[in-house]
């Protein structure tokens, strides 16, 4: 597991570390045969046990980090009876990097919650009957309750998910699931409805129901795979991955055979939920045997919609079956060349972050060349902002690449990176320097007080 992203809590002594000759001894923790180097378990000051191993893939060194039950930690000492594993003495009480999702997990349930209410109160109506000379009109309308319901359970949901994760450690990776579990789970509801349901998923109430109920379902079955796996946080990443671009492209098949009409819909449902359960476990396989950091997948995602984009240009107007098979062809192009190029990279947080924002910058500056130029067609434009957005991505991903590569080593043998940041300062000095008179301004600044009112660094 990649370290980017972990903040600093205090554990205390009482620890112990197992060499890679105690494990291929003993043959435990399986899971890291490969490349193993050593596994310390530290314990919290709330007495909470944590397990941390240290590996190596890919020519870089990583490490996961997972709470470990008293029943798992009692095994792992049984097995390790006669093996010699080598105390920490107290002294050496240290600070170790943990990620706690808790306020991840607070804001995603919060957030998640009001959408799925607003979409369950569309249950919430009473029929009202108008009558007028020669006839009447007959009408539903949300109950004053159902209009309350939203923002109730948004407020709710937010103390009680406070409380009850209070003191409990919250693998970011789960909370991470939760999120996105959440909302492709709005499109999956759409989908499993119309299963069930067929065209009339879309009559009445039908839609609010599957929708916010299967998002709700989605969001917290992702949450509780997470956790009691130990995902790290690139593992969620990429099951995120799996479920989003598996839907998509499970739709954007069945139109591109099917041309997807209306009555497609039964369908195309099914093709939503099979083509998310075979992204998922496509990715859960190449984060195996193929790992890539969270950064490499923010790329390889913002490649995928770059390819998205170029395909749109293909297609007739944006509509019909060469739509979808253009669509299907040029997100599915993206998303492979840009896994593969991430085949050496280990990009963290914030280099796959402005990867995404350097196509953002590319894509906005086609555009406006593509304004500029005043083209009639609707594939000139698309493919302007598509390439420059391409052009943004390339440049960024190569920046990245090259900087890593020519980072030097640290004293362990390990590649140096430097970290990206960016620094914004407001000098309120400079207001007041601004009424004085010159002769005042010139002084202050022989003085050297600063007269900059804003200041802005972003450090590569």
């Amino acid at each position: 597991m990649n370290t980017t992203g972990f903040r600093f809590l205090k554990v205390i002594p009482g620890v112990f570390e197992i060499t890679a000759d105690q494990r291929n001894d003993k043959q435990i923790l399986e899971k890291y045969s490969d490349g193993f180097n050593r596994a310390t378990l530290l314990r919290e000051a709330s007495g909470e046990y944590m397990l941390k191993v240290e590996f190596e893939k890919r020519g870089r060194e990583w490490f996961e980090l997972y709470p470990i039950s008293a029943e798992e930690l009692q095994n792992l000492r049984n097995a390790l009876s006669g093996a010699g594993g080598t105390v920490i003495p107290p002294a050496q009480t240290v600070n170790k990097t943990v990620y706690n999702g808790r306020y991840y997990l607070i804001t995603s349930a919060t957030f998640h919650s009001i959408f799925q209410a607003l979409a369950l109160s569309e249950l919430m109506t009473t029929t009202y009957t108008d009558y007028y000379p020669g006839g009447s009109f007959t009408y539903t309308e949300k109950t004053r309750f159902g209009r309350a319901f939203p923002l109730l359970v948004g407020a709710g949901t937010f103390v009680s998910s406070l409380f009850l994760t209070r003191d409990k450690p919250i693998l970011a990776s789960a909370a991470n699931m939760h999120f996105f579990g959440s909302g492709v789970g709005y499109a999956h509801g759409v989908g499993l409805g119309g299963i069930i349901l067929g065209n009339e998923v879309f009559e009445e109430n039908n839609t609010p129901l599957f929708v916010g109920l299967t998002s709700l379902v989605e969001g917290w079955a992702m949450y509780y795979v997470a956790k009691k796996n130990n995902f790290d946080y690139a593992r969620s990443a990429a099951w995120n991955t799996g479920n989003f671009w598996g839907t998509g492209l499970g739709v954007l098949a069945y139109g591109a055979i099917t041309e997807f009409e209306e009555e497609d819909i039964r369908g195309a449902g099914v093709s939503s939920l099979v083509g998310a359960a075979g992204g998922i476990a496509l990715m859960n396989y190449l984060q195996k045997t193929q790992p890539r950091t969270t950064g490499d997948l923010r790329a390889i995602n913002t490649a995928g919609l770059i390819g998205a984009t170029i395909g749109l240009g293909f297609s007739d107007e944006g509509s019909g079956r060469g739509a979808f098979t253009s669509l299907f062809a040029g997100s599915g192009l993206g998303l492979a060349a840009s896994y593969l190029m991430t085949n050496h990279t280990s990009f963290d947080n914030a280099e796959g972050g402005l990867i995404a924002l350097g196509s953002i910058v590319g894509g906005l500056a086609g555009g406006g060349i593509a304004i500029v130029a005043d083209m009639d067609s609707f594939s000139g434009p698309v493919f302007i902002t598509a390439a420059g957005a391409a052009a943004g991505w390339a440049v960024s991903y190569l920046f990245f690449k090259n900087r890593n590569r020519s980072g030097g080593k640290n004293g362990m043998g390990l590649e140096r990176k430097r970290k990206s940041k960016v620094d914004f300062n407001f000098n309120p000095v400079a207001i007041g320097m601004l009424q004085q008179s010159e002769e005042q301004q010139i002084k202050m600044l022989q003085r050297n007080v600063p007269g900059d009112m804003l200041g802005f660094k972003l450090t590569f």
